[in-house]
């Protein structure tokens, strides 16, 4: 969560360098998206500066994560590459993450080749931004 522009000109902490306030404490455990794409799981978040935090992969700085959350599924957003696996069975598969529209509830749905998140199992993921950055265009 950001600091609205009044909790901003009224915060205590220094400017330069703000990890964020309580509002957006990230805990052990907890999976963090950066805004590079880097998806990763946090191992200790009192690394040894406050500016960043420890992650199975490396450090992250904190000003650099703009989602986290203890279900890596609420990190995944349209356009990401899966590597997945339905529920209760043993294939695997690979394919971007779509969104599809529901006219009738009017709600925006995120889908795996006609399956919701929620009926697969979720064994790797590539961020859309790591994958636009690396794609070769023919």
């Amino acid at each position: 969560m950001k600091c609205n522009d009044k909790e901003w000109q009224d915060c205590s902490v220094e400017k330069m360098g703000c990890t964020g306030c309580y509002y957006n404490e990230i805990e052990i455990g907890e999976y963090v998206r950066s805004e590079t794409g880097r998806i990763d799981q946090v191992t200790d978040n009192e690394y040894y500066l406050p500016q960043y935090i420890e992650c199975k992969k490396g450090i992250i700085r904190r000003a650099n994560i703009v989602e986290h959350s203890e279900n890596i599924q609420d990190l995944i957003k349209e356009r990401d590459i899966l590597r997945y696996k339905l529920k209760g069975l043993d294939s695997e598969y690979i394919t971007i993450v779509k969104k599809y529209h529901d006219a009738r509830s009017n709600q925006d749905w995120l889908m795996i080749n006609g399956y919701k998140l929620e009926q697969v199992e979720i064994l790797g993921i590539i961020a859309c931004e790591k994958y636009e950055k690396e794609e070769y265009k023919v």
